[in-house]
């Protein structure tokens, strides 16, 4: 029979008894004890009351349980700290006594279980009276902090029903001038003679508050649909020279809306990722008048075991291989457009856990774009495509919820 441990400093005293014991915090790892594997047959969590039910024996507590010998994820859940143990005779006549008190809860145990220094910062964190913080303007010392414990007993005494959505501007911001920054580093660093210039793909979020805060900040915007370009061309109409990434399925009607566009001042960039789509280009180009900027999106042999790692490498949808590229440049040449032919992209996918993945890929990206420039293509943009990740489990490791990397990193790496 399996062993166990209650806080309160009472004895168990055989089968059947029913005991009770008062003043003891309610804790939600009891329900995670009692379902993990190493749990007693019989013994089950019912509710936070709570009534916990073993071969006979009622216990009406409202404390947690920790049993010696549970699981490992429950013992990690716990920081691995156990107060003593316990064991009921299997012949239910013992007499068992807990051995030794438990130290109190703390803020810091709090922060190491759920890891919040790790995925969280400088954004979330736990302040001093253990809830929930929020800090958007990512500052340490809190002092533009946000108790959420504090902003959901105020959207409830107003009688506003859960769940809501809260959002923090802040976040975007800071986030927004990081990434430049880190570029702006990055080039000063190694003296690079261009710029860097961030691009918001409208798909991750088409929000209409979201997409002006990313154009007044002075990122373009990427589009892969026929509605997302319209959305696209509305947000940048009012911005000269903004940049307009133009990838996904091209028809007529979406490769005349974007060669159109570049008389509304936007430098809307067409991306071919077919080589089917190069004539759709050429044909519309001739009958508008209009050059356009053409892009190809090279397919690399650069593959990588994160999330949707399986569109990355030779087998990849999307994207042309070396040999379509150099006849891209071709017929390019024989309609005397391949003055047109400015940008390379690529992407390899997304969260890349490792930073080693994200060198190969530059590398090999590198030598295609100065294969295009030898050929004659005035080239000027390299589009990389995304794909940094985020440490979401706060290990810095190489699963595909973590990475080895931080953004500097990433922004020194690209440039």
């Amino acid at each position: 029979m399996g062993s166990g441990l209650l806080r309160g400093g009472f004895k168990l005293k055989g089968f059947g008894a029913e005991i009770s014991a008062p003043g003891l915090r309610k804790n939600a790892c009891v329900a995670q004890a009692l379902q993990s594997p190493d749990a007693p047959e019989s013994l089950s969590f019912f509710s936070a009351g709570c009534e916990l039910s073993r071969v006979g024996c009622r216990f009406v507590i409202g404390t947690r349980l920790v049993r010696q010998g549970v699981s490992s994820v429950a013992r990690s859940a716990w920081g691995g700290g156990f107060v003593g143990r316990t064991s009921l005779d299997d012949g239910g006549g013992g007499e068992v006594e807990e051995e030794e008190e438990e130290a109190e809860w703390t803020v810091q145990d709090s922060d190491a279980l759920y890891r919040l220094h790790g995925w969280g910062a400088p954004y979330f964190a736990i302040n001093v009276a253990g809830h929930l913080c929020v800090r958007p303007s990512g500052g340490t010392e809190g002092r533009d902090e946000v108790d959420m414990m504090a902003v959901i007993d105020s959207l409830t005494a107003q009688q506003l029903q859960l769940p809501v959505i809260l959002r923090f501007p802040d976040i975007l911001h800071h986030r927004m001038r990081e990434l430049q920054g880190c570029f702006s580093s990055a080039i000063a660093k190694f003296g690079y003679q261009r710029h860097f210039e961030g691009v918001f793909p409208i798909k991750c979020n088409p929000e209409c508050h979201l997409l002006d805060q990313f154009v007044e900040f002075g990122f373009g915007l990427e589009v892969g649909s026929k509605p997302e370009l319209l959305i696209a061309l509305s947000k940048l109409s009012s911005r000269d020279g903004a940049l307009l990434i133009c990838n996904g399925y091209k028809d007529s009607v979406y490769v005349e809306n974007v060669v159109l566009a570049t008389r509304l001042g936007i430098r809307a960039v067409i991306v071919l990722e077919q080589i089917e789509e190069l004539e759709e280009v050429v044909a519309c180009s001739q009958r508008l008048g209009i050059r356009p900027i053409i892009g190809v999106r090279a397919k690399l042999s650069t593959k990588h075991n994160g999330h949707w790692g399986e569109t990355s490498g030779d087998k990849a949808k999307f994207g042309l291989t070396v040999t379509q590229i150099v006849s891209v440049v071709y017929r390019l040449r024989q309609e005397g457009m391949l003055d047109c032919l400015k940008l390379l992209h690529f992407h390899i996918g997304s969260q890349i856990s490792s930073i080693l993945v994200i060198k190969e890929a530059m590398r090999e990206a590198s030598h295609t774009y100065c294969e295009l420039a030898r050929m004659g293509a005035p080239m000027g943009y390299i589009d990389v495509g995304g794909g940094l990740g985020i440490d979401y489990d706060g290990s810095k490791g190489h699963s595909s919820a973590s990475v080895n990397y931080n953004m500097q990193v990433g922004a020194e790496l690209r440039k």
